[in-house]
């Protein structure tokens, strides 16, 4: 417990002897863990759409669903774009949509309007999702088992949302519910048939655009909107995208070239730049990440997560005053990162400085109640502290929420 050595950064949360830093995302989810949710249920909260075209013979077919805090149903704007007419099949009553609530064209969602009656689907935080629990992909309605998949993160910095590697092509627009049956996001292809990668917006952008003013109006309007860059693989955007998922399933080479391509084709793209850093850094090549978070920071000086990632090189090089440095200056441009705290707890632990590290863990928590890395790092600060009782009631907790780290901290406390 005296130590806070790295292992590998490669999937994303790194667990070290007694603590774990948080640094890219999400641990490998192992496949069949957890029991399905409540599917005869979210099957009546998800509906079939047929979208018609004007000249188009046929419609083309997507899905849109329910959610508690957004009223109206929830599918993409890409898929209705110049719609002539939409049509929600709830059961055996097919439903007319000639309005939409809102629409957000930079993270490609769109509310229509449209109140067939049925359960609704659980609104909740994928921030709550345990890192150990198999996620789902929903199908459609019509379908009999949902898609098994799991999640690998992509930094919240690149306004992408989350990448979902998936067994098998996952519905466009559909929900993705956790084995708890709650709703973390809603599926996005990124327009390249090569991969089973999906792209997946967070649940919480789809409750934020109720709020939105740009309420109202034929769907006929939709028309003008620009699809999301991010959807073709020829734009930088999409290049970046890309060269991430290849990153996180360890095919380096692909990865580099795109995200070279992607660097080439937009120089000033900071998500380009911050991706490529974390591929090098995913091979341990800690100084060549630097030079590229150095270029991001220099594009960005107020982004956080480029301080953030390129704090993380630098702890992992034992330089621990010079990464505490970019962990505050991660904090002055948002107060509010839940992560940058677990790290600057990760340096005050190192220093043995223990109630500064568990100052900046309980700050971690207030802002992610349910941040799992941050309840085991207490619980091994805990542990490390004598303070058992504190410690068990962080490991009944992690168990509560099916998180992978009760495990580790019930090995930890055991093996002292």
């Amino acid at each position: 417990m005296s130590h806070w050595t790295p292992a590998r950064p490669r999937v994303g949360i790194i667990v070290f002897a007694g603590f774990a830093l948080g640094l890219l995302g999400a641990a490998p989810i192992a496949w069949g863990q957890g029991a399905l949710p409540d599917w005869k249920s979210l099957q009546q909260s998800v509906l079939e759409l047929d979208v018609y075209s004007p000249g188009a013979a046929e419609p083309v077919k997507g899905v849109g669903f329910f959610l508690e805090g957004a009223e109206g149903l929830v599918t993409s704007l890409h898929l209705i774009k110049g719609a002539s007419r939409v049509v929600a099949h709830a059961g055996a009553t097919p439903v007319e949509i000639t309005r939409y609530l809102a629409r957000d064209p930079k993270t490609d969602i769109v509310l229509l309007d449209v109140t067939p009656s049925g359960p609704k689907l659980g609104r909740s935080s994928y921030q709550m999702v345990p890192l150990s629990q198999t996620v789902f992909a929903i199908v459609p309605a019509s379908s009999a088992t949902p898609v098994q998949g799991m999640v690998m993160r992509v930094f919240e910095g690149a306004g992408i949302g989350e990448i979902l590697a998936v067994s098998q092509r996952a519905p466009q627009g559909a929900p993705v519910a956790d084995s708890l049956g709650r709703v973390l996001a809603m599926i996005e292809p990124l327009g390249n048939m090569e991969t089973p990668a999906v792209c997946a917006i967070p649940i919480e952008r789809v409750i934020q655009l109720a709020a939105r003013p740009d309420r109202g109006g034929p769907l006929a309007g939709l028309a003008s909107d620009p699809a999301p860059p991010w959807l073709s693989p020829e734009t930088a955007e999409g290049l970046q995208v890309l060269g991430g998922f290849y990153s996180r399933a360890e095919r380096f080479e692909n990865a580099v070239n795109l995200l070279t391509r992607a660097t080439e084709k937009n120089p000033r793209l900071v998500e380009a730049w911050m991706e490529w850093g974390m591929a090098l850094q995913l091979k341990d090549m800690n100084p060549d990440a630097e030079v590229k978070y150095r270029k991001a920071i220099e594009l960005q000086p107020g982004n956080a997560r480029a301080h953030h990632y390129f704090g993380s090189c630098l702890f992992n090089e034992e330089m621990l005053l010079q990464a505490q440095e970019q962990y505050d200056a991660a904090l002055k441009a948002d107060p509010e990162y839940a992560q940058a705290y677990v790290n600057l707890a990760g340096v005050y632990f190192r220093q043995d400085k223990k109630e500064d590290a568990e100052r900046a863990l309980l700050r971690a928590i207030e802002l992610q109640p349910w941040l799992g890395i941050a309840h085991y790092n207490l619980g091994a600060l805990y542990a490390s502290q004598g303070r058992t009782a504190a410690a068990l009631n962080k490991l009944d907790l992690l168990r509560k929420e099916r998180s992978g780290f009760a495990a580790q901290l019930r090995h930890l406390m055991t093996s002292k």
